[in-house]
């Protein structure tokens, strides 16, 4: 599996982006669309993404950089 083409450039690898949608910090548009299958995600959750990575970069726990990339948005 890969990242959405949009998140290629970030280094935010396809486990971490599965663990956070998880935990509920990024909203694909359909959470569990079947095996093999990729996930879509709005244009917000795809910026949302990018902030928690940028917070994760800078020292945050993951819980604090998904707070603050959602209070940012």
């Amino acid at each position: 599996m890969q990242v959405p083409p949009e998140l290629a450039d970030t280094g935010i690898t396809y486990r971490q982006l599965d663990y956070w949608i998880d935990k509920g910090h990024v909203r694909p548009e359909e959470p569990h669309p079947g095996s093999g299958n990729g996930r879509r995600y709005p244009a917000e959750e795809i910026e949302i993404a990018k902030r928690i990575k940028a917070n994760l970069d800078c020292g945050y726990s993951l819980h604090a950089a998904a707070r603050i990339a959602r209070e940012d948005a």
